[in-house]
């Protein structure tokens, strides 16, 4: 699982804010959650949330599948005390593979309609990408596929179509993603900060690279 950052200023953002969405429906808390950073308030991304989501439901499914099984053969069995510590066990593992498919979730803004920052937004400049990640031996990322959701930030750097480095690290935006192959996709970024120029970055044929903490974990190409 990764650590996510803030969608407005690309800071980390601490670990105990990973559980907003649900903790919110728990507690019911009035305000959303903001950024220690720049105090901006974002949400769980809808996209990666709704992939997610379809992920619970089969699990869901599956735990039903499954208690019907175990309620059937502890009826035959007639041991009340194993279906109770079966169903522990189960109750157990639902509320761990909540937080897991929450904490894969990263975020997005949550925008005020009646602020005009939402029309910066819809301004932003994209561009589709091709990315490489590195295998895991070479310091990359375990399983991106997995690990990596619409939404995700990672500060990137960008070289032109003859190497010379053109920027330091400036945090960019993975959107659309398509994989096609096991550390391969397609996908569009855009940057994190509204105050950068696209222009000379997003020329094609220039080369970006992804890091996650100090390690390079990807390379690109503009397209």
């Amino acid at each position: 699982m990764l650590k996510h950052r803030c969608p407005w200023c690309g800071e980390w953002l601490p670990g105990y804010e990973l559980h907003l969405d649900l903790i919110s429906k728990l507690v019911e808390l009035k305000d959303p959650p903001s950024c220690h950073n720049c105090k901006n308030v974002y949400m769980l991304h809808g996209i990666s949330k709704q992939h997610f989501l379809k992920v619970e439901l089969k699990v869901i499914i599956f735990g039903v599948l499954l208690a019907v099984a175990v309620c059937f053969w502890t009826s035959i069995k007639k041991d009340i005390n194993m279906l109770w510590g079966l169903f522990l066990i189960m109750g157990i593992l639902f509320v761990i593979s909540e937080i897991i498919l929450f904490k894969q979730v990263p975020f997005e803004r949550l925008y005020n309609r009646k602020d005009n920052s939402i029309f910066s937004f819809l301004r932003k400049q994209k561009v589709s990408v091709n990315i490489q990640w590195i295998s895991k031996k070479s310091s990359g990322l375990w399983r991106p596929q997995l690990q990596v959701q619409d939404g995700e930030i990672f500060p990137a750097y960008f070289k032109d179509t003859e190497g010379n480095l053109i920027s330091s690290g400036l945090c960019v935006v993975l959107e659309e993603i398509k994989w096609t192959g096991k550390r391969q996709c397609n996908c569009e970024i855009s940057f994190v900060r509204d105050d950068i120029s696209a222009e000379r970055y997003f020329q094609k044929g220039n080369h970006l690279y992804l890091y996650y903490y100090d390690r390079q974990i990807a390379e690109g190409i503009v397209l």
